[in-house]
This record gives C-alpha cells, structure tokens and sequence, in this order.
C-alpha cells in the first residue's frame, strides 16, 4: 500500500507509525512529491504511481487533491494532539477494510467505505 501525506516531515514517522503496525504501508509520499501548478501545489496521484487502485492518500487538506476518491480526510494532528485516537480507528478501519476483502483491494472502495463511515 502506498501512502501520500501532506503532515509536516517532523511527524510522518510517528503518524504512519500509528496507523502502519501491521506493515501493510509500503510507501510513504510526502509534500515534496506534489506537483505546483498556477503557484498552488497539488496532489496528483497519477504522478506517483499510475495504478490508481493501490493508492490512498490521508490528508487533513483535500481540498487542492486532483483524484478525491482515493482520499480520507482526517482531523489535523500536532504535537498537542498526540492522545487523539483519530489514526488509531483510522488503523482499525483499514484493518477492517484489508481483512474483509479479497486480494487485490482497490483502495478507492476502502476509501469510500471509510468515508461514508467517518465519525
């Protein structure tokens, strides 16, 4: 699984942790994977890999993502934040998700199935 996320670079490592204790992520983008268009930076997962069925992007932001379907938007996590559960349902969720598919999973399901199950 591939991960692109737009969390400062001091705290991918602890937000990927979080969400990552099976070992099922295994690529991590960040923001300096996004592409500038018109002076504004965005998200085109098509960029990073072609194959948009193994790609979920989590953001806090999505509003300047080209492919909305394979994003979960999540509260924003900061350094005072560290005891929100957020990541941890949303580990839970994928969890969930992964094990009550067959393989191959189009994370683009995954994705609205977390959605449209967001508390």
């Amino acid at each position: 699984m591939s991960v692109f996320t737009q969390v400062e670079e001091n705290l991918v490592d602890e937000v990927i942790h979080q969400i990552n204790y099976k070992n099922t992520i295994v690529e991590i983008h960040t923001k300096t994977d996004m592409v500038e268009k018109s002076g504004k930076y965005w998200k085109d997962l098509s960029k990073i890999k072609p194959d948009l069925s193994k790609v979920m992007l989590i953001t806090t932001n999505s509003e300047n993502v080209v492919q909305k379907e394979n994003t979960i938007k999540i509260p924003m996590f900061t350094e005072t934040s560290k005891e929100d559960d957020c990541l941890k349902r949303l580990g839970e969720m994928l969890e969930f998700e992964m094990s009550s598919e067959s393989k191959p999973v189009d994370l683009r399901k995954v994705c609205k199935n977390i959605e449209s199950n967001w508390v």
